[in-house]
């Protein structure tokens, strides 16, 4: 939970650097980190102040692999140094494997080399004491099994706090989780401005480590819409706006945004000191990846196929009725007040899925509750589709992606009535529906997309989208020439429309005579 901060008495800051004794001259160095932390101003106040406060004891800065969790702990051990007359101590734990093993590195950090037989926490309680201490655990995510024993420490160790890393909250009594975010991209309106299109936080990254590779590199307003560009693909992810920044030494902001279409072949080469999961973006993912149980996979890669965003309702009709999960061969059991639910939740705590910005109410029921949406970055998106298209079930899923969103736009367009609120829904799910059309049209189901299309015309013309209503129109209709006569007669009308709005009256007719 992430608490408003409220007046607690809080530790001392001393005069004078605090005599840390051995404490500091634990198995594990301090780092000193070789690179600015840029747009984290927020969570250091944020975080800063929860460090002051005795009542708060434990913070999980949580987060997807390349936000720079560690960064930003690393940022504000520094700065909390002189608060903790015990030291700062830092243990990174990613080499480990085993969780038995996490109570010997935790001695270890604070110098207990020799466990011999008394019990850990004794041990622990004699070498720190009330000491005001700050142990800086980093990476924690694969080790959540041994989360106990960091509240085993706090119990012995009253002046001990912990400030974790890790990609999932630990769930221990009394954690406070910061989520870290992605960095703030440039709003569209910040082109027209290179003043504030230079100040948001991605940007400043993006240009930053363009400069360490590429000292003559200056953010102008001949590159500044490639650069914004840039950083909306990528999420605002720190990893990934770096990795793509090392490129600069070769390729210019328009050329780089060229090539990341595909993001994650692109991303690669990072430095050769940094861990092995952070050198390439699919390794950071692919971390996250790795320590997801069977169903957690089977549901990761589905939802894959959103774009980008989906609701609980659609994620129950794509993923679980038509597709039962490993292990759960009775889709009956998947409703999304339990397994299914249980599993998305699962993937928000482990930082691969996250809520969207909207809530969409159901267009067609008079008072239901908001529906809430998640959604993945777009990079991890991209290796969902990889895992995807690797299983044998790619097909299966996207034609059950394809067949929600026909019943979603028939059930819309069976109301005469003006639906607002079904145009808005529509609107929010038109990336999943361009997705459904491009896949059907393409060979997928032919069928689908005319029918998909034939029923989206109002929209289109309602909404201002006529140009590309027009030619999603002429795709179907040229796919699929034996299609039902019904659904070709109404394509064609719709097309006629369009193309009648447009200013095209010879085109019109001719869609009109031929329906």
């Amino acid at each position: 939970m992430v608490d408003a901060i409220s007046p607690n008495p809080e530790r001392g800051r001393p005069s004078a650097p605090a005599d840390h004794g051995g404490m500091r001259s634990g198995r594990a160095p301090f780092p000193a980190p070789l690179t600015s932390l840029v747009g984290r101003e927020r969570e250091i106040d944020h975080v800063r102040s929860m460090l002051r406060r005795r009542d708060i004891r434990l913070i999980t800065l949580t987060g997807p692999g390349g936000v720079g969790k560690t960064r930003l702990a690393l940022a504000l051990a520094t700065d909390a140094d002189r608060d903790y007359p015990g030291g700062v101590v830092f243990l990174p734990l990613a080499a480990v494997r085993d969780p038995q093993l996490v109570a010997a590195e935790v001695a270890h950090a604070f110098g207990i080399s020799e466990p011999g037989n008394a019990p850990f926490a004794d041990q622990m309680a004699a070498a720190v004491g009330d000491a005001e201490a700050l142990l800086v655990v980093d990476n924690f995510e694969h080790l959540l099994p041994a989360a106990p024993v960091l509240t085993e420490v706090l119990g012995v160790c009253p002046g001990l706090t912990l400030l974790v890393t890790s990609r999932e909250r630990l769930r221990l009594s009394g954690e406070h989780d910061v989520p870290v975010l992605p960095l703030s991209c440039p709003d569209p309106e910040d082109l027209a401005n290179p003043a504030r299109l230079a100040a948001a936080p991605a940007v400043r990254l993006f240009v930053e480590r363009s400069q360490e590779v590429s000292p003559r590199f200056v953010l102008t307003e001949a590159n500044g819409a490639a650069v914004a560009a840039i950083c909306d693909r990528l999420d605002g992810l720190p990893l990934a706006l770096e990795l793509a920044a090392a490129r600069g030494t070769h390729l210019p902001p328009a050329a780089l945004l060229a090539r990341l279409a595909r993001r994650l072949p692109l991303l690669t080469g990072g430095p050769r000191d940094a861990p092995a999961r952070l050198r390439t973006m699919r390794d950071a993912i692919t971390w996250s990846h790795d320590l997801l149980s069977t169903e957690e996979k089977a549901l990761f890669r589905r939802i894959a196929v959103f774009a980008p965003g989906f609701s609980l309702d659609a994620v129950e009709a794509v993923c679980a009725d038509r597709h039962p999960l490993p292990g759960h061969p009775d889709s009956t059991a998947l409703d999304p007040s339990t397994l299914l639910l249980d599993l998305v939740a699962s993937l928000v705590d482990k930082s691969l899925l996250r809520p969207a910005a909207t809530r969409i109410g159901d267009p067609i029921g008079s008072t239901p509750p908001a529906e809430p949406r998640f959604e993945l970055l777009e990079t991890i998106r991209e290796f969902g589709l990889e895992c995807l298209a690797e299983s044998d079930e790619a097909s299966e899923v996207r034609t059950a992606h394809a067949a929600y969103y026909l019943s979603l736009v028939e059930r819309i367009s069976s109301c005469h009535r003006d639906n607002g609120v079904g145009l808005s829904l529509l609107e929010a799910e038109h990336a999943n529906i361009r997705a459904a059309l491009d896949w059907c049209g393409s060979g997928g189901a032919p069928g689908v997309a005319i029918q998909l299309a034939a029923r989206l015309g109002q929209f289109w013309f309602r909404r201002g989208y006529q140009v590309e209503g027009r030619g999603w129109l002429e795709r179907a209709l040229a796919a699929a020439p034996d299609a039902n006569p019904a659904i070709r007669t109404a394509a064609l009308n719709a097309l006629g429309d369009l193309q009648r709005d447009l200013g095209e009256p010879t085109e019109s007719r001719r869609s009109f005579v031929r329906a």
